[in-house]
């Protein structure tokens, strides 16, 4: 492409964004708490190994209900769900020591956005089995952290609004 061509593509990006119009996909703007459930996990994966939620958790942990912070609509709500490990009881009485007013991230096992496969009001209870959908349970991953046979998980949901 010649240098006339990228120059005449940014001033047009300049007027798409002076009328307040974005090329680029839209960030996430805002996301609402769905709600969050403690699982444990029924193998060991390392970081980097591919797994999914079907193969991490076993069906009785997957099908374990939790009350629903926010309405979903099937295939209409976008979800960010995470997966995160519990820190061990005596490091989470450290971090309560002097967490206040201290925002802190606990290391993710993953993180993926998805929508909801259940149509449910706020306040009524669901599982995971519920909520996503079996292709979603059975999507690969990389675990971005190691996790060892029976460590507790909390899988937590968000809405994106």
């Amino acid at each position: 492409m010649c240098p006339v061509a990228r120059l005449g593509e940014g001033i047009k990006l300049a007027a798409y964004e002076a009328l307040g119009i974005s090329s680029s996909p839209p960030l996430i703007t805002e996301e609402k708490p769905l709600g969050s459930i403690e699982m444990l996990a029924r193998k060991s994966v390392r970081k980097g190994e591919k797994t999914s939620i079907e193969s991490l958790f076993p069906y009785g942990e997957r099908r374990k209900q939790f009350e629903l912070k926010e309405d979903v609509r099937r295939w209409k709500t976008k979800l960010r769900v995470e997966i995160v490990p519990i820190p061990p009881a005596d490091a989470l009485d450290t971090l309560k020591a002097w967490r206040e007013g201290v925002k802190i991230e606990l290391p993710k096992l993953v993180s993926f956005i998805t929508l909801a496969d259940i149509t449910k009001k706020k306040g009524e209870k669901t599982s995971i089995n519920g909520l996503l959908a079996s292709t979603t349970r059975k999507m690969p991953f990389i675990a971005e952290e190691s996790v060892r046979e029976g460590e507790r998980l909390i899988l937590q949901c968000y809405v994106i609004l």
